[in-house]
């Protein structure tokens, strides 16, 4: 994701401070990337603090149709679902109950929030 780079990864318990690994799976193997901000004047960050989501009945809804980009994660980082949406609102039928953080890259900028289901 842009202004974003991995900062390290874990691999079945082993921390490895890379942003690219190559690694074999044999049997159960959990690989989970960190991300962080980058710093820098080249990344232009733009937070919209004023957007009041709602979510029922399964389903995102935005207080105004979006364009733009939403990427739900899992609190451990991992990329849960991600979608290009023009709407108001977005399904999430396919999430499992738990928190989660959401992501929403728009032209107007980024709005981050976390969530439960």
């Amino acid at each position: 994701m842009e202004g974003y780079r991995c900062a390290y990864w874990n691999i079945n318990g082993t921390h490895y401070e890379t942003d690219m690994i190559e690694f074999q799976i044999n049997g159960n193997t959990t690989a989970i990337a960190r991300f962080e901000p980058t710093s820098g004047t080249d990344v232009k960050k733009t937070t919209i603090n004023d957007m009041d989501i709602r979510i029922a009945d399964q389903t995102i809804y935005f207080p105004e149709t979006i364009e733009g980009t939403v990427n739900i994660y899992s609190t451990s980082g991992i990329l849960e679902k991600s979608l290009f949406v023009v709407s108001d609102k977005m399904g999430i039928e396919d999430l499992r109950p738990g928190v989660y953080v959401l992501s929403l890259k728009t032209s107007k900028g980024v709005f981050s929030t976390k969530f439960t289901l």
